[in-house]
């Protein structure tokens, strides 16, 4: 097989210059790398202006930059990565394939000579009517109990089907629940049209993947143990092991300075959506329910066995109310945590005036259960306000408008006096 012409593309800011230029001059020495490519914002590329130029003297770099859109619910940055991301493919010149990386992830430069060289025909039979990609996309790890929740540190690809990862789709994504938005962003959207359900699992997503403890381990177990959830996700292992690659010959980056850690199909499995694994046959055999490890055979196995009787993937989940089922799973979270009662004792306690920290921390704590409650976010709006820090205040009272409270609501009041006040 050719081997393949590859440009390595660098997302983000220069924050460790040194790890910067180290990256680039090594990958600039592999035969295969015949463009590099660092594509930031314009006020990144004005700042570290002699330091690139020196840069593109010496190796064969090229710079492109883009304005910042700085949109106001891109908390976790998916929309501003998507836009450097299509930028920087668009400059791409005689390179058929793309390896992007970051300015503060260093990898050893030889994975791009076994990525390049790799066969990354996808020849599962579906593919032909889902039409998605030309190649499979090749990335580090996936997590086993969230779908789409896949790394984006690294990945490589053929570059027609990496464009199809910077989605702008802003209307569906604009109320992000957690950092992992950034991510679904990424990998969703061109599943998005034959698989639609999963776009219910994207806006309840926090009910798997909440940092709190206490909330993963009262909801995720009911996740996995209803049949809904379970079809999603060998639905999920299925196109993972069709149309993605997690072959990267061996080769570990650093990510901040921190080596990566995720795990392979024989490690023991625990209820974390953040477990990430890195190989490919757990997805390709966790589709068809053959599983190492006898809990998650008994919670997947019936889901996996019902899609052999399945023609096509897409009529999998027919039938089958994601809104009503995640409806249910926010009430039992609700409930769980005594939602309501515990509301209601946080307004007591601003009310009091002298407890509102105490009260800020118990909206906090309520919020992963419901985060879409436009009472709650406008109660923390409230706490912040009271404190003076609008620039946290505002945005919560902008959400509480975007998803369905009125203009001449308090919250709506409240903005009005906020944004008279910035004007002033």
């Amino acid at each position: 097989m050719q081997e393949k012409k590859v440009a390595v593309l660098f997302t983000g800011l220069i924050r460790d210059a040194a790890l910067f230029e180290r990256s680039v001059a090594e990958f600039a020495a592999q035969p295969c790398v015949t463009q590099i490519i660092f594509s930031t914002w314009h006020k990144d590329a004005l700042d570290n202006g002699e330091f690139l130029q020196g840069l593109m003297q010496r190796y064969p770099l090229t710079v492109v930059t883009a304005t910042d859109p700085k949109l106001v619910y891109d908390q976790y940055n998916g929309f501003r990565q998507s836009v450097t991301l299509r930028r920087g493919l668009e400059a791409v010149g005689e390179a058929s394939h793309v390896l992007r990386t970051r300015t503060d992830t260093h990898i050893d430069p030889a994975v791009v000579q076994h990525l390049a060289a790799k066969d990354s025909r996808i020849t599962d039979p579906m593919a032909p009517a889902l039409r998605l990609f030309r190649e499979k996309i090749s990335t580090t790890c996936c997590s086993m109990l969230a779908p789409f929740y896949i790394d984006d540190i690294l990945f490589f690809g053929h570059k027609e089907d990496l464009l199809k990862l910077c989605s702008m789709d802003y209307s569906e994504f604009r109320h992000p629940s957690s950092a992992k938005y950034a991510h679904y962003i990424r990998y969703y959207p061109p599943f998005r049209q034959h698989f639609p359900q999963f776009m219910h699992f994207v806006h309840n997503e926090i009910f798997a993947t909440v940092v709190s403890a206490e909330l993963r381990q009262l909801v995720l177990p009911k996740l996995m143990e209803s049949r809904e959830y379970a079809l999603m996700l060998v639905i999920y292992y299925r196109l993972v092991s069709a149309f993605f690659c997690l072959d990267w010959g061996g080769y570990r980056s650093t990510f901040k300075g921190v080596a990566a850690e995720y795990t392979d199909g024989g490690a023991d499995f625990r209820m974390d959506a953040d477990q990430m694994n890195d190989s490919n046959a757990f997805f390709a055999r966790g589709s068809v329910g053959d599983f190492d490890h006898p809990e998650l055979r008994r919670l997947l196995g019936p889901a996996a066995e019902s899609l052999r009787t399945v023609s096509d993937l897409r009529d999998a989940a027919s039938g089958i109310d994601y809104a009503a089922f995640f409806s249910e799973v926010r009430n039992y979270a609700k409930q769980a945590f005594r939602f309501d009662q515990r509301l209601a004792e946080a307004k007591a306690m601003m009310r009091a005036g002298e407890t509102v920290s105490q009260a800020f921390q118990t909206l906090c704590w309520l919020q992963p259960a419901d985060p879409a409650n436009t009472e709650l976010m406008y109660l923390l709006a409230l706490c912040y306000n009271s404190v003076g820090d609008i620039a946290r205040a505002q945005p919560l009272l902008e959400r509480c408008l975007e998803t369905g409270a009125p203009f001449y609501s308090p919250a709506g009041q409240l903005l009005a006096e906020i944004m008279q006040q910035k004007s002033a």
